[in-house]
């Protein structure tokens, strides 16, 4: 966090100010009372905390597979990691399908896919399938995030973006706090691979409402 301070400070040029405008706190109340930022900020916050949902038991659940054997902590952060490196690999040719269908197809797809291979995470009882399952699931959650944030960037005008973005920063931060919550609470009282089930099932939902709301809409950003 101290390099990117630096970096920030020192190399990258802050754009000149524009004059401040009466009443600056009047389009951040117009803002939210748009339905389909609510809407799609409430979407960031429930993908957000679905991404973090099975952080609690991750080590749990990666020692039940390798019976105990091995480095536990290393291996889980191997298996967290591979959501990662498969997002990286696949966000680009996403934002590319977004761009060229639109974000709300993208969306649909990326949460569709991502809920398929949530659930079939659940079904390996080695490690390795585990991992392997993991990083496909990673290449479809990829998706996601930018597309939710093209939604928003789409439906708001340039001097509205700063705020926006800092409603979804807001968003993705309670999702942050719920989700390891949730998931805790559910590995309390039922098999920690449930978890990946419940996560699935929530993706789906996710699908088909953004479907049925906006699955005509175009909403590409030109």
């Amino acid at each position: 966090l101290t390099i990117i301070t630096l970096v920030f400070m020192f190399y990258i040029p802050e754009p000149p100010k524009a004059e401040p405008k009466k009443l600056a706190a009047k389009p951040q109340v117009q803002l939210l009372q748009q339905p389909v930022i609510r809407e799609t900020l409430v979407y960031i916050a429930v993908a957000q905390m679905v991404i973090l949902l099975i952080q609690p038991i991750l080590s749990l659940y990666v020692a039940e597979l390798s019976h105990g054997d091995g480095n536990i902590m290393f291996l889980s952060g191997v298996a967290f990691s591979l959501v990662g490196v498969a997002s990286a690999i696949t966000a680009p040719s996403w934002g590319r399908f977004g761009q060229e269908h639109g974000f709300y197809k993208a969306l649909c797809a990326a949460t569709l896919l991502s809920g398929l291979m949530s659930t079939l995470v659940a079904l390996p009882r080695t490690l390795l399938l585990f991992c392997v399952c993991n990083f496909c699931y990673g290449l479809c959650c990829a998706g996601i995030q930018p597309s939710l944030s093209a939604v928003l960037a789409s439906n708001t005008t340039t001097d509205q973006r700063g705020r926006v973005f800092g409603f979804m920063f807001s968003a993705q931060q309670f999702g942050s706090m719920v989700g390891p919550l949730l998931g805790g609470a559910i590995a309390t009282y039922a098999p920690l691979q449930s978890l990946f089930v419940v996560a699935g099932v929530i993706l789906f939902a996710i699908s088909v409402s953004v479907w049925l709301r906006h699955g005509h809409e175009q909403n590409i950003i030109a």
